[in-house]
Parts: C-alpha cells; sequence; structure tokens
C-alpha cells in the first residue's frame, strides 16, 4: 500500500550489491519499478554510468581497493572502567561482607579501547555530473574511511541519499559497516567506485520505493545536496561529508584542507 509524503529505507550493504547483481546477472525483476530502464542504461552507457557491467561485477565480488591517506591524529583511545574484586583496596561492597567473600572490595582500572565514529557520507548527484566527478569523490571517501581505520577508530559507516520523485522526498540510507564488525574496504568498496552511485545507489532507491509501495521514477529523481562539506559533531561522534548536487569538479584541496583542521 503506497504511503503519503516523505519515505525513508535503510538497507545493508549486500542487500544492495546483491539485488544488483540479481538484476544484472539472474533475471531477478524489482516489481513496479524502472528497473528495466536501469538495466538498459548499465548495459549501454558505461560513460553515463561510470563503468561496464563487467567491471563493477568484478568489484562487487572481488572487492575495490582504495589507497589510504592521512588524517590529522586525533585521540582514537577513549579510558574505560573495568571493575576488578581484591581483598585490600577499592570500594567496600557489604554485601559481599556480609557473605563473608574475602575480596569484598571493588577497584575500578581504567583500560583503552577504540573510539567510535560514526561516518555519515552523501551521495547526491544530478544526471549531468560527470561520471568522473563521481569517481574521484568515491576515490576521496575510500582513502577517508582507510585513513579512519588506520588510525584504528572503530567505525559505523553509512551512505544516504536524498532526492524529490514528483514533490515526494525520497531518503536511502545503506549501512556499510557496523560499530564492532571487522569488515574490510575492499568487502564494500563497489559502493565507492565509478559507478558506486549509479548503479548501486539507484538500486536501493527503487528498493526504497519497493518497499513502500510507490513508483520510484524512471530519471530516479532530483537529488537534494547544497554544497560540499565536513562536519564533526564531537558530542555526538559524527562526522558527515556532504557533496553537491550541481558539481563540476570535485573539490579535493577545499575537502582535504577541512579535514585536517578537524581533531577526530
Amino acid at each position: 500500500m503506497a504511503t503519503k509524503g516523505a519515505i525513508s529505507h535503510t538497507m545493508g550493504y549486500d542487500e544492495v550489491a546483491q539485488t544488483w547483481r540479481a538484476l544484472c546477472h539472474d533475471g531477478r525483476k524489482l516489481v513496479g519499478q524502472p528497473y528495466d530502464v536501469q538495466l538498459a542504461g548499465w548495459r549501454t552507457r558505461p560513460e553515463f554510468y561510470g563503468a561496464r557491467v563487467a567491471d563493477m561485477t568484478g568489484w562487487v565480488d572481488n572487492g575495490f581497493i582504495a589507497p589510504g591517506m592521512d588524517v590529522k591524529p586525533g585521540r582514537p583511545v577513549i579510558d574505560r572502567a573495568k571493575i576488578r574484586r581484591n581483598d585490600f583496596d577499592g570500594d567496600l561492597d557489604v554485601e559481599l561482607m556480609l557473605q563473608g567473600d574475602d575480596r569484598p572490595y571493588l577497584r575500578r582500572d581504567k583500560r583503552k579501547r577504540q573510539a567510535g565514529v560514526t561516518l555519515r557520507l552523501q551521495f547526491n548527484f544530478l544526471a549531468d555530473v560527470p561520471a568522473s566527478v563521481l569517481a574521484d569523490y568515491g576515490q576521496w571517501v575510500a582513502e577517508l574511511i582507510a585513513g579512519l581505520q588506520g588510525q584504528s577508530f572503530d567505525l559505523q559507516i553509512d551512505v544516504f541519499s536524498d532526492v524529490t520523485m514528483e514533490g515526494r522526498k525520497v531518503s536511502t540510507e545503506i549501512r556499510v559497516k557496523r560499530f564492532g564488525k571487522r569488515s574490510s574496504l575492499k568487502s564494500w568498496g563497489a559502493l565507492f567506485s565509478p559507478a558506486g552511485y549509479r548503479m548501486l545507489g539507484f538500486t536501493a532507491r527503487m528498493m526504497c520505493c519497493r518497499e513502500h509501495g510507490v513508483r520510484c521514477h524512471r530519471s530516479m529523481g532530483a537529488s537534494i545536496a547544497p554544497g560540499w562539506d565536513l562536519r564533526f559533531d564531537e558530542e555526538a561522534r559524527v562526522l558527515t561529508v556532504a557533496c553537491h548536487a550541481h558539481a563540476r569538479h570535485f573539490p579535493r584541496e577545499m575537502m582535504d584542507g577541512k579535514l585536517a583542521a578537524l581533531s577526530i
């Protein structure tokens, strides 16, 4: 049953990647969605979508790797207390003492753990943005992730997109990595490959519309993204990367400068 107003859907990277692969190779259908229009484009317009289907299939199956980059050292390690029982030092636990326990004192010892950072990455570009811009942005994002991982941060990575379709806001979020889960950039790097946005991102958009019982516009909607930016919420420990829907180039120098100014 169709919903009215804005719709949104969160999905995992593997779900999106395997849906795209099944559309291209297994004859899968997204009933009610313009998957056939996109499939034709993926197969015949690599200059617009960023790569050939064969290239993207290889990246989905075997991974896509980008080199790391330097990140300004911050404080990736946070103190966390661990309670230890002993017989002479610390806070007296009366209940343990009354029970005759020979170690009734509790001492809080600090130990180290990885600092967590939620990385929110916006992927929103209009149809007239060259595929080369998407490739440059995807490369920078992959390098950013590799750099943060190299600094031993525990990451949660979410890729989000907001578009309007015939007056309706459609928002997708692809959960790439969860806190505490070990995974490599290679395993989900295809999302940040030259074709990641217009192949996997468009697939996610159709999956969102299907989830809500509405039809995705064949143009995939008009992207909402005001400009390039990099923001870090120190209290929530959320690093947000915003993009420009009308971009004609990726401003690497500016974004590198914004990154260097942060102490994460």
